[in-house]
This record gives C-alpha cells, sequence and structure tokens, in this order.
C-alpha cells in the first residue's frame, strides 16, 4: 500500500494511471488519457470566476421573504414571465 494524504490504496507496478483510478484501460479510439496532474491555469482560471460570484443580496432575500409572509410576492406579472420562460426553455430545449 502507499499511503498519500492519509488516504491508503493499493498501487501495482503493472497498473495503468487509469486501471489505477478505477477507468477502464480500454478508452475509445483517438480520446486522451485522463492526465494525472492538475492543469495549474485551469484551477487558477477556476479560482478567479468562484471570486467573482456576488455575495448573497441579504436585502433582496429579506424583502422577498416578506413579500411572501405578506402574500403579495405572487402577481399576475411574474407568474406570465415565468410561464414565458418554462416555454421559451422547452422550445430550446426541443430544437437541440
Amino acid at each position: 500500500m502507499k499511503e498519500n494524504s492519509g488516504v491508503r490504496f493499493p498501487i501495482r507496478p503493472d497498473q495503468t494511471g487509469a486501471e489505477r483510478r478505477g477507468e477502464p484501460h480500454d478508452r475509445p479510439a483517438g480520446q486522451p488519457p485522463m492526465p494525472d496532474v492538475i492543469d495549474r491555469n485551469m484551477a487558477g482560471r477556476l479560482a478567479g470566476q468562484i471570486a467573482e460570484i456576488p455575495d448573497i443580496r441579504a436585502d433582496l432575500v429579506d424583502r422577498t421573504r416578506l413579500q411572501i409572509q405578506a402574500g403579495n410576492y405572487d402577481t399576475p406579472r411574474k407568474l406570465d414571465l415565468a410561464v414565458t420562460r418554462m416555454i421559451n426553455e422547452f422550445v430550446e430545449e426541443t430544437n437541440r
């Protein structure tokens, strides 16, 4: 057994990287093998994208919560908008 970060797993010298990861070793023709390392550039880009996600707008959440409690959150305009979006999404999915 080889120890890595406190996790123990068997590694045999005759195994390929895919077999060690539990992937089938017969890949479809032309498909490259999975890399054994993480692309640091990709990880950096993902971390940057995550950092750009806005924080929760507590004021909007509070206002919406109060409208729901008062019974005036659902309006005919909001219902119409929701139905229109659902129909558009359905049409887009159907056309794919």
